[in-house]
């Protein structure tokens, strides 16, 4: 009678051992996907934060493109672009530089991730040109 009470307490030894290695395995595996799951969050973000920046670029360009005219005012106060795009798009930072010869940079920054662009307004034959420098990108 005594060895049938021995054999479920090794059975019962047994199967806890596997549910404990089991459980083990799966914390283990749980963590990998966390660490998964935030890394595809902070790039999300990261992209977010790049699209937001170059659809302020795009809306500041526009603007100029529609009213060239108001250039020289972009350059020195920013303020529609502060009233009508940055808080429309979420922006901490967009504004105009004046650089030399008839060349500017529009800066938009959005969480932490700052994108600038490079036009230029010239006068060419009598006609006022807007255009991306090429390549379009200004590094500092």
């Amino acid at each position: 009678m005594s060895s049938t009470r021995e054999k479920g307490a090794v059975t019962l030894l047994v199967t806890s051992a596997l549910l404990i290695a089991a459980l083990i395995l799966s914390l283990a595996s749980f963590k990998a996907v966390f660490y998964q799951i935030k890394r595809a969050q902070n790039e999300f973000k990261v992209r977010e934060a790049h699209w937001h920046s170059e659809a302020g670029i795009e809306c500041a360009y526009a603007y100029v493109y529609a009213f060239p005219d108001q250039l020289a005012v972009l350059s020195s106060a920013n303020t529609w672009l502060a009233d009508e795009c940055k808080p429309k798009l979420k922006l901490e930072s967009l504004y105009i530089e004046a650089l030399a010869n008839q060349d500017y940079v529009i800066h938009a920054n959005s969480s932490n991730y700052q994108l600038n662009r490079r036009f230029s307004y010239r006068e060419v034959n009598g006609l006022k040109q807007l255009s991306w420098v090429r390549g379009g990108w200004y590094v500092e």
